[in-house]
Formats: structure tokens, sequence, C-alpha cells
């Protein structure tokens, strides 16, 4: 048992029950162990509480009540788990909502396998990564300034710790392109890391629009393997590289010494 993998465990919570039982199969035969379903929010503390899931697949839209209202109360609860919103708007206040209530990741109705599967293989790496740097080790203060610019929490949550081990000093998080772009002005960091599918601006809009004002800002690009293409022109517009998602510690290492200390 000790050499077997362990199984990330897996609720879903949806009032449509095709949508869960397309989620259970697909998942189950990717070897994620799907450990409950949920129509609704009754229960749904008690029920995260009992099952202890690593990764909460969270319909926004229930019938019982709206799936970000589920979101705080996990956090009220301090209860840590994962979570991946499903929803079918494109209104970008509410995806605006949800990015500051904390939420990892998002599956975009109607979803394709290939949607799922990336996302929770991004989310699930990046939590285990974080679970194996409980007491990461402290290196020397470098005094480079940086922000960090994602939609995910768990993203900007690995990418902090990481960075941090190195001796970099965080001096902002962003969460859309906006936010980014005035803690820019505001900070004036030495390196922006720049995630490219944010809300409200995406990062590459908000890429060239720091450029413009701060042209000595270093900005890397965090980017998912599906967006060379858009990692491309981001380099086009000014970007001195980029770190491909999912964060491996010693990848993330070499990339930010070559680009920042090179």
């Amino acid at each position: 048992m000790d050499n077997q993998k362990v199984a990330t465990k897996i609720l879903i919570v949806d009032d449509n029950k095709s949508i869960r039982t397309v989620l259970c199969v697909m998942l189950r035969d990717e070897g994620y162990e799907v450990v409950g379903e949920l129509s609704g929010g009754e229960n749904f503390i008690s029920t995260v509480e009992r099952l202890r899931p690593n990764i909460i697949c969270l319909d926004q839209d229930l019938p019982d009540t709206n799936g970000l209202v589920l979101l705080r109360q996990l956090h009220e609860k301090k209860i840590q788990v994962a979570v991946v919103m499903i929803t079918g708007t494109t209104d970008p206040a509410i995806q605006k909502e949800a990015v500051e209530s904390g939420v990892d990741g998002f599956l975009k109705k109607p979803f394709n396998q290939t949607q799922v599967l990336n996302e929770l293989k991004l989310v699930d790496h990046a939590r285990k990564l974080l679970d194996g740097y409980t007491n990461p080790r402290n290196s020397d203060a470098t005094g480079v300034n940086v922000l960090l610019a994602d939609d995910s929490s768990i993203m900007r949550d690995v990418l902090n710790i990481i960075l941090k081990g190195m001796g970099l000093n965080i001096v902002g998080e962003a969460r859309d392109g906006n936010e980014v772009i005035s803690l820019a002005s505001q900070f004036k960091p030495q390196a922006i890391f720049l995630d490219l599918n944010m809300p409200n601006m995406g990062g590459m809009e908000a890429l060239e629009k720091i450029k413009k004002v701060h042209p000595d800002i270093q900005v890397i690009i965090v980017s998912a393997h599906s967006e060379r293409d858009k990692v491309r022109r981001a380099v086009e517009l000014g970007a001195c590289g980029f770190i491909i998602k999912p964060y491996e510690s010693k990848q993330v290492v070499d990339t930010v010494r070559k680009l920042l200390f090179g």
C-alpha cells in the first residue's frame, strides 16, 4: 500500500445530473476518486467535513444557493480545499467576484474532456506542490521586488512560496489585468510574473500597457502548455521569457535565475 499512489479525492456539486455523471466517469477514468455528489448547497459544509475532498468541482449557479456563497463558507470555516468553479456565465463581474473569493480554477460550460482534465491536472499538481512546501527553506534576500498576477489563488500560492524560497520579495498579488497595472505603478517592481488568462483585462493587453509605461520592468509570462502561440506573441510585445504551467520547482528556479540574475 505504501508504494501505491493515493488518488486525489473530488467532490462534485452541480444540480445537473448529466453533468455530474459525465464528470464522474471522466474523472474516475483518469484515476481520480470521486468521493461524493451534491445537487445543491444543503449539507454542503458537513459533507465536505465528512468526506474531506482534495478538490471540489462547484457549480456557480445552484437552485438553492450561489456557489460563491458556498466558497465563502469554506473560507469562513477555514477548510483547506481547492475549488474549481463550474460556470456558464460570461459576465465579467461574476468572474471577478469568483476570483476575489479565492477560486482556484474554472470549468466553463459547455466544457469538453480536454478542458476538464487539463484544469484539474493543473490544480491538483499545484496543491500537491503546496503540500510539499510546508516548511520551505529560506534563501538570503536578493532585494528583488516582484508582482504576481494570476486569477487562480492556488497558482499564486505556489509561485509565491517558490519565489520567496529564492529570496525574492513579493510586493503584491493581482487577480486581473487592471489590478496588475495599478500595482505596477504603485510598487514599480523589478519583475512581474503575468498570467495570460485573467478576467476583465487579459494578460496580453496588460503586458502591452505595462511595457509602454514601465519599459524597464521585466515581465515573465506564466502560461499553460496549450498557449505557446500566445507566449510567442507576448515575447514580441516585450516579455523577457516564460514559465510553463504546471509549475515544477526546479524549472521555475532555473528560469528565474536565468532571466533575472543571468
